[in-house]
């Protein structure tokens, strides 16, 4: 029998590395686990499910500003109510999420008060490479009470499709 495997899955390199972050030693927040690039509206599940136990938890970051391919979501979805998951819903975005957990306007002024930058490319490319990312989050007030929590547009869209799936997520620590 395989061994129960937490695993998060992120859609681009910033989450990743927030996650990361989250689940580190110094500043363990989340349930260590693995985490690993997946995105569920473009991507199949098929094509990961192999490598998955039933007893696995996972959990599906979700960004909800570009919902294209509702096709190919609906269909992981309906896969994956045989597993143990749950979606981390991310209003609109990360950077949307960092504004409002950093008690920012905007995102021009989150780029400005992390990196002094103007673009989001920017943002992400400091972002990732922040080797003191406890330092830069502390100095602009970040709150992890607040990451993940808002109640968003998603899930009307998710009830409007008789989607029911775990997003109150017991992730944290």
């Amino acid at each position: 029998m395989n061994k129960k495997q937490v695993i998060y899955y992120y859609e681009g390199e910033t989450e990743k590395k927030l996650l990361d972050f989250l689940k580190s030693t110094t500043e363990t927040k989340i349930k260590p686990g693995k985490t690993e690039k997946f995105n569920l509206w473009e991507n199949y599940f098929k094509a990961i499910q192999r490598k998955i136990n039933k007893t696995d938890e996972l959990f599906f970051v979700v960004d909800t500003d570009k919902t294209i391919e509702e096709a190919i979501f609906l269909e992981n979805i309906k896969l994956l109510k045989a597993y143990k998951i749950c979606l981390i819903i991310q209003n609109k975005n990360l950077e949307d999420e960092l504004c409002f957990v950093c008690s920012k306007n905007n995102s021009r002024l989150l780029f400005k008060d992390f990196y002094n930058v103007n673009s989001k490319n920017e943002f992400k490319g400091k972002f990732n490479k922040d080797k003191n990312l406890t330092h830069t989050l502390s100095k602009n007030n970040f709150d992890f009470n607040k990451i993940w929590s808002r109640n968003t547009d998603f899930s009307n869209w998710l009830q409007k499709n008789n989607i029911a799936i775990n997003i109150n997520c017991n992730y944290r620590k």
